[in-house]
């Protein structure tokens, strides 16, 4: 009885030491694999490419001086440009105008077997030049998925602006107006003038004696 016991005891020892071993592989290679954890987007920004080497510049989200004709750098957290996901990843970027249409974009990667560093990142530019002062959306679709079968889950929206178009017109002075001084008196007078008109707006005045700016 006692030679039984004994060998219960160390069977149980025996198993339990086996059990605990599965457990911490299994652990460690939930951990490594991240297969508990879903997909995420962690920013975006302007970029340039070159040598299959892009930049991270500017964040672009809720940014209201984005160019017209961007390329944009879309962030993630796992390996999205992988060759088994890219057929499907390649389909879940949408561009929007205020308007809800969509904007024609091309949407491509730096394949991880060209650049490992490029692994987690996703492009995207407009086919043609953004209308300059206006509100665009990226929607990111939830079925973007990573290398290792996760997915995002749920849909994504990244806002962004554009820089407003340059002002290169010049202020224009109605045809019949003149500056007219009034109460003039040995050390001031008033002046008065009509309003000058612009494609955007006359911000301020300046008054000049010969070359000699006087105020604004």
């Amino acid at each position: 009885m006692r030679k039984g016991f004994k060998a219960s005891k160390y069977s149980l020892i025996i198993t339990l030491v086996f059990c605990t071993a599965l457990l911490l592989v299994f652990t460690a290679n939930a951990a490594t694999e991240g297969e508990y954890k879903p997909l995420n987007y962690t920013g975006a920004c302007l970029t340039t490419i070159n040598d299959n080497t892009s930049t991270t510049g500017e964040s672009i989200v809720n940014s209201s001086n984005v160019p017209t004709n961007p390329t944009i750098k879309i962030i993630f957290d796992k390996n999205i440009a992988s060759d088994s996901v890219w057929d499907i990843n390649r389909q879940c970027f949408t561009l929007r105008n205020t308007a809800g249409s969509n904007v024609p974009i091309d949407v491509f990667r730096i394949s991880d077997e060209i650049n490992f560093n490029e692994r987690r990142h996703v492009f995207i530019t407009p086919l043609n030049n953004l209308s300059p002062g206006k509100t665009y959306k990226i929607i990111v679709s939830g079925n973007l998925t990573a290398k290792n079968g996760v997915k995002m889950g749920q849909d994504e929206e990244i806002t962004f602006a554009t820089a407003e178009a340059p002002d290169n017109a010049a202020p224009a002075w109605p045809a019949a107006g003149k500056l007219t001084a009034s109460n003039v008196t040995q050390n001031s007078l008033s002046l008065s003038w009509n309003a000058a008109t612009d494609n955007k707006a006359v911000t301020a005045y300046r008054v000049y004696r010969g070359s000699t700016l006087l105020g604004t």
